[in-house]
């Protein structure tokens, strides 16, 4: 056993472990669970969530982590089960408020020490004790023993936990499928589960991902064949757009591009960064002489190549949006070319996603982006894959996480269906807290929990101003109103200017502009006397501007008022 420097003790066996889903459950992305016993706390993955929906101006959604942060004397580590940013994404935040060893497997940590590199929080690599799991190889974390045990999914590296407690041993899948054939040779290792639940498993959490889709994931191995035969079949230029964390996929479109005579050009930081990782750790083996640069790619002709690209979600700053747009000086899309987006649409992204796809049949070009032919395949087990994984731990108590919860709702029957009593199957929002003591399960008093909003480095709740007031300035509009104060016995020099901005698409807004300038002429002329103080005639500057789109167009716009004395 690789133990830390905590010193095993004898713990007390009264009190219950504790687990507490802070994200993860109820909602794709943002993964993060706490497991606690006595005075200590551990947590799985630090995910991020990527705003979706009405959220103007955020950059990315974190989990609450007020519950983590008023224990941080208890936390005595994090655990990573893969290195997606729904299970990575938050670390750098949480970490820039806790001093804690952070343990994941290789490559897992690999992409940490990058995401730290480029974060903006002063936790760099450097000042973080990251520390390597290896497979089968039990660690000891207070009382916690976590082993990692190897999982195939749609990146290298991942793992699921068992997990000894002084209460009971439990597992936590993370992400997981059973493909029998993988890319890398490395199935899921449901032999060890096997044992761990032979050995008696008191909670399963299983990833729950496609617990509404019947049957199997189709093998991986069988996109590389579909794009084998399209690259083959194309005239002009192949664009393939995959998330840039899809080892696997990027290994297969390597090889189907050497397969087809072409050769590959990648465009996006994030996708050369992560295959530069991948190829410097051994995970990724690009076919010899495929890879070119950007500036090679003039030269070559266009049925010999491709170009592996980000922005399979449609993100504006993205290589293909930028591609798209015309805004790329190396690439751009011609008739006749092909594009495939290699990737699921994630739920939210469909709008974007679809302008993107729209735009490239007005160019064109052949777009393939749905289930035919199989141009990608989930890197999730579906109901018969979470069933076997559920036969095979045999809990006594289960709860599903990662998905939304029409997904867990699915998971929950799946497990029911395996044997699970309907009494000891939980679906969990977040915050709530499962209690497990012996043969009892039951929810105990909720945690704070919620989302986080980071807009650049600053970051806030749902409940801070920053959203409604973007929403609001969305939905209603601005308007600026500057007038001079002219000192007393003068006139202005100065007129009043009125400016709307986004309140209206009708014409007459110009006239709405005017009429409000003349109303605040008119009170600026006879202030004096009548308002105590420039806030209090600022105060009523704004209410009556306001009153006047109200009346004539049903809006109530922001209004901000600048007095200038002369």
């Amino acid at each position: 056993m690789n133990e830390d420097n905590l010193k095993p003790e004898t713990w007390n066996l009264e009190l219950p472990l504790r687990v507490i889903p802070l994200g993860g459950v109820g909602t794709f992305g943002m993964n993060c669970t706490v497991l606690e016993h006595g005075d200590h706390m551990v947590v799985v993955d630090a995910g991020l969530k990527i705003p979706q929906g009405n959220y103007p101006g955020v950059d990315l959604i974190l989990p609450d982590f007020t519950y983590v942060l008023e224990n941080a004397d208890r936390l005595k580590g994090i655990v990573l089960t893969h290195g997606h940013d729904d299970h990575i994404g938050s670390l750098p935040y949480l970490l820039h408020h806790v001093d804690v060893p952070v343990y994941g497997t290789a490559l897992t940590l690999a992409l940490v020490r990058e995401r730290l590199a480029d974060s903006n929080w002063d936790s760099g690599p450097a000042d973080v004790d990251l520390r390597q799991l290896l497979f089968n190889d039990p660690v000891r974390i207070g009382p916690f023993t976590i082993e990692p045990v190897r999982v195939n999914h749609s990146i290298p590296d991942g793992a699921a936990l068992i997990v000894d407690t002084p209460v009971g041993r439990i597992v936590h899948t993370g992400d997981f499928k059973m493909d029998t054939d993988p890319v890398d040779g490395h199935v899921t290792d449901l032999a060890r589960l096997t044992r761990a639940g032979q050995s008696g498993v008191l909670l399963l959490l299983a990833d729950s991902t496609n617990a509404d889709r019947p049957g199997i994931t189709p093998p991986e191995k069988e996109v590389g064949r579909v794009l084998g035969d399209l690259m083959r079949q194309a005239a002009g230029r192949v664009y393939v757009a995959t998330f840039a964390s899809h080892i696997h996929r990027i290994q297969l479109i390597l090889e189907a591009a050497r397969s087809s005579g072409r050769m590959v050009v990648m465009e996006g930081r994030r996708i050369v960064r992560n295959c530069r990782i991948a190829t410097d750790m051994g995970y990724l083996n690009p076919p010899p002489g495929t890879l070119i640069p950007l500036e090679e790619a003039k030269d070559k002709p266009d049925a010999n190549l491709v170009c592996l690209v980000t922005g399979s979600q449609g993100e504006p700053m993205s290589a293909l949006s930028r591609i798209v747009r015309g805004e790329h000086s190396g690439l751009k899309v011609r008739e006749g070319d092909t594009v495939v987006f290699s990737s699921r649409i994630i739920p939210g992204n469909e709008l974007t996603t679809g302008r993107i796809i729209d735009d490239l049949f007005r160019m064109g070009a052949r777009v393939f982006y749905q289930d035919t032919p199989m141009v990608h395949v989930s890197g999730h087990g579906a109901a018969q894959e979470i069933e076997q994984v559920i036969a095979a731990v045999a809990p006594r108590f289960f709860v599903p996480v990662h998905g939304d919860y029409r997904q867990l709702v699915a998971c929950a029957g799946l497990a029911r269906g395996t044997g699970v009593a309907s009494a000891n199957t939980f679906i969990l929002e977040p915050g709530n807290v499962l209690e497990l003591k012996g043969d009892r399960a039951s929810l105990g008093e909720p945690v704070t929990a919620g989302r986080l909003l980071m807009d650049g480095e600053f970051v806030t709740d749902l409940s801070g101003p920053l959203v409604k007031e973007r929403r609001r300035l969305a939905r209603e509009g601005l308007i600026t109103v500057v007038a001079s104060i002219p000192r007393e016995g003068e006139k202005p020099t100065i007129e009043a200017a009125v400016h709307s901005i986004g309140v209206s698409l009708d014409d007459s807004i110009a006239s709405l502009d005017n009429k409000a300038a003349r109303l605040v002429s008119n009170m600026i002329g006879g202030w004096r006397g009548v308002y105590f103080s420039h806030d209090d005639l600022r105060e009523e500057i704004r209410i009556q501007v306001r009153a006047i789109y109200r009346k004539a167009i049903q809006k109530k716009p922001t209004v901000v008022v600048i007095l200038v004395e002369e």
